[in-house]
């Protein structure tokens, strides 16, 4: 509960910090909508990364270790910087519906700003991928994670923090990004290691080589009581693609791989094909 309270009470910091800079935005007039909207982004991030952490701290709060003048002063301090969310998203729905700013920002980004708040429904919040050092989940996880990654609205410091909770629990890979002080400073050496131990091309590709050749092997030894064709080409075009995204295209392992993967066809699948083929180049 102590480190949830820390870690709670450095993001209600960075909260204080970006709403400060966010009053200084809304009082200059000649602060841009990209700005505007940056700020406010960033103190969505933060207050939904708090009331989060809220919301698993109200299960200690009415365990009985706290009193009645604790309780309402922790639930006081919640609602205020909910309360802070709604004044800020207010302020800035109001500035940036004035006409002016809307003729200094544009007709598409009026259209897009205007989707945003008509919207009638609400997503569903994505989870961050955890990735557990497995070179096979590398793909996976770096799809979802590199959007943080290229965000330039995101503080360094909460990219870093977003990829200590994206790594695994006791995972090789949560160790390595552990081992660097938490500062904005390190945020990219510790993702250009993780990059060097988890993501080199060649392991990727040496990996998903491996899998293929294991499925391919694995169902000639099983010959009739392997799997079926359908489930077979859903395994291996599952392997083919990830070789793909790595750069590895069908011209590159047409020649080796392909009569690996006849080989566990079944022998009358194989004979239709080889005639079919055969008609093809006759």
């Amino acid at each position: 509960m102590d480190i949830m309270q820390k870690e709670r009470e450095q993001l209600r910091r960075h909260f204080r910090n970006t709403s400060s800079d966010l009053d200084v935005a809304l009082s200059t007039k000649q602060t841009s909508k990209a700005q505007i909207l940056s700020l406010l982004r960033q103190l969505e991030d933060k207050s939904d990364r708090i009331f989060t952490i809220d919301e698993n701290f109200k299960e200690q709060l009415f365990s009985g270790k706290f009193n009645d003048a604790e309780v309402q002063q922790e639930f006081d301090e919640m609602e205020f910087y909910r309360a802070e969310v709604i004044k800020y998203k207010s302020e800035c729905e109001i500035r940036l519906a004035d006409n002016q700013m809307r003729a200094d920002c544009g007709t598409s980004s009026q259209i897009s700003y205007g989707e945003k708040i008509n919207r009638k429904f609400r997503l569903p919040k994505l989870e961050l991928i955890k990735f557990d050092g497995n070179v096979k989940s590398w793909i996976g996880f770096w799809g979802q994670f590199k959007k943080i990654d290229q965000d330039e609205d995101i503080d360094l410091e909460d990219k870093f923090q977003y990829l200590v909770q994206a790594m695994e629990q006791g995972s090789p890979a949560r160790e390595l990004v552990e081992s660097f002080p938490p500062s904005s400073a390190n945020y990219k050496k510790a993702l250009d290691q993780l990059k060097v131990r988890f993501a080199r091309d060649e392991f990727l590709i040496e990996v998903y080589v491996r899998e293929l050749l294991n499925l391919v092997l694995h169902q000639v030894n099983k010959n009739k009581s392997g799997m079926s064709l359908s489930s077979l080409y859903d395994r291996l075009e599952t392997q083919l693609r990830a070789l793909e995204s790595l750069g590895v295209t069908t011209e590159k392992y047409a020649a080796m791989l392909f009569p690996l993967v006849e080989s566990a066809l079944p022998s009358e699948l194989l004979k239709i094909w080889e005639r079919h083929r055969s008609s093809k180049i006759s």
